[in-house]
């Protein structure tokens, strides 16, 4: 895939992912790149750094990887993917740490009850 065909298929997955987030009342929107490091997405998902994968076949133990290293040690990394292909796609799927299941879990409760930033009170 070429250089713009593939940042373009990038774009919409990440677009995707962040619809998917904000159907579970979790605030996400594509932050495009600003600079080399830049987030994939702006969420609400406190202390968690997500890496957005949309491929035929992702390599999820190299996404891990990226989100580790793009993460600085500072958030907790997890990979956010979805297979897409000729023949369909698969559900979003979310890989992160076991050891990391309780700070993940605690922001997704605390993104949850904040819900949207636009949503009705």
């Amino acid at each position: 895939m070429s250089g713009k065909s593939s940042r373009d298929k990038g774009a919409r997955g990440e677009l995707a992912a962040a619809a998917a987030l904000r159907s579970l009342n979790i605030h996400a929107e594509r932050c495009g790149r600003i600079g080399l490091n830049a987030a994939d997405l702006q969420h609400g998902l406190w202390g968690l750094h997500l890496e957005v994968k949309y491929q035929s076949n992702p390599s999820l133990w190299k996404a891990m990887r990226q989100a580790e290293e793009d993460s600085r040690g500072l958030l907790t990394p997890m990979v956010l993917a979805k297979m897409v292909g000729k023949r369909g796609s698969s559900e979003w799927m979310v890989m992160h740490k076991l050891s990391d299941w309780p700070a993940v879990a605690a922001s997704f409760v605390t993104a949850r009850s904040k819900g949207l930033p636009d949503a009705p009170p």
